[in-house]
């Protein structure tokens, strides 16, 4: 894996996203062949990515004019064009904050050359290794490190028995109890209701927790714990930390369900 000497002088796209906490873009996946496709989406997505996926050109570019994705992984050869042409399509269009690495099995000198030269800016040999993969993720689109993570995709994979269409159904689950729960317990804190707070965040606890989502389950535990020691100051200085929890995981649960809609 080579990084293009020109673009060091550039932030990485997706670090200010990452330095604030916010989830990265999606990353966009161009593969004709749907094996080959699949097999990148789940790495990237085992890894906490949000997934956009292209079969050509054509499908890419639409998808990186709509918007939300941080980064382009590209085959070099589409039904429609080739990865150089794809580079200088959106980098015609593109301010640079738009990674694109292009991921084939071998690359000469003059092949890297001529990436650098379309405005691809690193390539990834395959067949690559998770540690290869995560390296390169973290140069161009670092997740966030603030704190505990939104989502943990172990954790999720684990419960799901590895599948990702159950995955993401127990996503599109969790997304609904959730809002309805938020909105109870809102009503709840308007209410100074301490039983009721207590209740909703127990049952947002143990739903956090079994999908993974480490931040919004610690921040209704403090909710809980306030509810168990009937200390309703505590409850009510607990609800901006719960908020920002729920903000946060539903921000990334509205692009990775957009991303494999």
């Amino acid at each position: 894996m080579l990084s293009n000497p020109m673009m060091e002088a550039v932030e990485a796209p997706g670090s200010a996203a990452a330095s604030a906490g916010a989830a990265p873009r999606a990353v966009l996946v161009t593969d004709p062949n749907p094996a080959s496709r699949e097999l990148m989406l789940r790495r990237l997505q085992t890894l906490g990515y949000a997934t956009l996926q292209a079969a050509d050109g054509a499908q890419t570019l639409a998808l990186w004019r709509s918007g939300g994705a941080g980064m382009v992984i590209t085959d070099s050869q589409l039904t429609d064009m080739d990865a150089y042409a794809l580079a200088r399509a959106i980098r015609a269009g593109d301010s640079g904050n738009v990674a694109i690495v292009a991921s084939w099995p071998h690359a000469f000198l003059r092949d890297l050359e001529a990436c650098y030269e379309a405005g691809i800016d690193d390539h990834l040999p395959q067949p690559a290794s998770m540690a290869a993969l995560a390296r390169l993720m973290a140069q161009w689109l670092p997740l966030p490190v603030a704190g505990e993570a939104t989502l943990d995709p172990a954790r999720l994979n684990a419960l799901a028995g590895g599948s990702t269409p159950v995955a993401e159904s127990l996503l599109q689950d969790f997304a609904a109890s959730n809002a309805a729960d938020r909105r109870a317990l809102q009503r709840a804190f308007a209410l100074r209701d301490l039983a009721a707070i207590g209740r909703i965040a127990h049952a947002v606890r143990g739903a956090a927790q079994a999908i993974g989502a480490a931040r919004l389950a610690r921040a209704a535990s403090v909710l809980e714990a306030a509810w168990r020691r009937s200390d309703l100051p505590s409850a009510l200085a607990g609800q901006p930390d719960f908020d920002r929890a729920c903000t946060g995981l539903d921000d990334y649960l509205a692009l990775r369900l957009s991303a494999s809609a």
